[in-house]
């Protein structure tokens, strides 16, 4: 009885084989290949009659008696998306097709292919569609920040002074704010002292030195004033409030005493210790001279 079936499995696997070929454009050794014994290799276009289409390679072991009274088995997928699924997508195909006490097995490898071409079929889509809304957005990005540019007078970039009282997280808030500068193509420098015990996850007395176009620096403003950007005390997202401008230059506006405002581009975020050392970096920017008093120097014990 072994023999006989074994005789038939043979029979039908050759014809499975043939209809593969038949269906996929495939000739031995050239897409469907057995690597050893029992292990069949089947190489498939994703998109067919597309000679530099990329491919799926299936790796199936066919037991000698598949598919009377055994199944077979997808070992691996070699494909640019989703192999992992897809391998699992096809053996759930063949379990289907498998013997079981009951009822003999039946051909399976076409339907397990298929299955296969499917998710990989679809992580492709997938990650078209991301990759679209990525340039999507990076195109957007880049039109907000040409419109911003486009909003400004001159050559030459204006400068504007912002003091924040504190922020609570500041780690989330200063990439936020390093985000809208990217966005928006402006150079900025962020001086702040530690919170200390009152805000271990915080920063006071913040100093935002912003250069670029009058558009974009209005734009940063109105995040600034509109959006989300930090929590309170109890967690809860909260607006900025405690902002003031000091100073809003235009290009070649130079306090009694002091020189231009160099040029300065990308984003970055300095401590200081002392008000001694704050002097310093807004001295560096030439931006010393805003603000008065306790209004510059002093961060409030308020909070959000």
């Amino acid at each position: 009885i072994v023999v006989g079936m074994t005789q038939e499995c043979e029979e039908r696997q050759a014809e499975e084989i043939e209809a593969l070929k038949g269906v996929y454009g495939l000739e031995d050794g050239d897409g469907i290949a057995w690597t050893k014994e029992e292990v069949l290799v089947v190489t498939l276009r994703l998109v067919e009659d597309e000679e530099d289409s990329d491919v799926v390679g299936i790796t199936f072991h066919v037991p000698s008696l598949y598919p009377l009274k055994l199944g077979a088995e997808v070992l691996n997928v070699n494909a640019p998306s989703k192999a992992a699924e897809a391998m699992a997508a096809g053996n759930e195909v063949l379990s289907e097709g498998a013997a079981s006490e009951e009822v003999p097995g039946v051909e399976s490898l076409w339907s397990a292919c298929e299955a296969v071409l499917e998710v990989v079929r679809a992580g492709l889509e997938e990650l078209a569609r991301e990759r679209w809304d990525l340039e999507a957005r990076e195109r957007e990005r880049a039109k907000r920040a040409e419109e911003a540019r486009g909003f400004g007078a001159g050559d030459e970039p204006h400068n504007c002074v912002i003091y924040v009282d504190h922020m609570n997280e500041s780690g989330k808030y200063m990439k936020l704010l390093r985000k809208w500068s990217l966005d928006l193509g402006l150079g900025t420098r962020l001086f702040y002292r530690s919170g200390g015990k009152k805000r271990p996850k915080g920063v006071e007395n913040i100093f935002i030195c912003l250069s670029g176009t009058p558009g974009a620096i209005s734009m940063f403003g109105n995040r600034l004033r509109t959006e989300y950007v930090d929590v309170d005390y109890q967690g809860n997202k909260c607006k900025e409030r405690m902002s003031k401008v000091l100073a809003n230059r235009r290009p070649g506006d130079v306090k009694e005493g002091e020189g231009k405002v160099p040029f300065f581009a990308g984003f970055e975020a300095l401590e200081y210790k002392t008000e001694e050392e704050m002097e310093e970096m807004l001295q560096t920017l030439n931006l010393l001279h805003c603000g008065d008093g306790s209004e510059r120097f002093f961060a409030s014990e308020q909070s959000h």
